[in-house]
């Protein structure tokens, strides 16, 4: 997958709060389909409301997330549509 993707961005610890992190960052930057999710999702007003701590900058310490230009490779993701693949190893 990782060969496949226009943007591979690979954490090296904690690898789920990189990905909350950068769910929050897409719905603060307007970058999130609204309609969408108001349609689809219960409490999305409620799930926001907890992703208060994960921002970009507890990414970078927390999961290792590479600290330049994270925020414009998450916008460019965000820009053109993105999907987030998380496993156990």
């Amino acid at each position: 997958m990782a060969r496949r993707a226009d943007i591979f961005l690979h954490p090296k610890r904690q690898r789920i709060w990189c990905a909350v992190a950068i769910t929050r960052y897409l719905l603060d930057n307007g970058l999130a389909h609204d309609d969408f999710l108001r349609q689809w999702v219960n409490g999305l007003d409620e799930y926001k409301k907890t992703l208060a701590p994960f921002t970009m900058e507890f990414a970078s310490q927390t999961c290792g997330f590479p600290g330049n230009a994270r925020e414009s490779r998450t916008h460019d993701c965000g820009s053109h549509g993105v999907c987030i693949l998380w496993a156990m190893e």
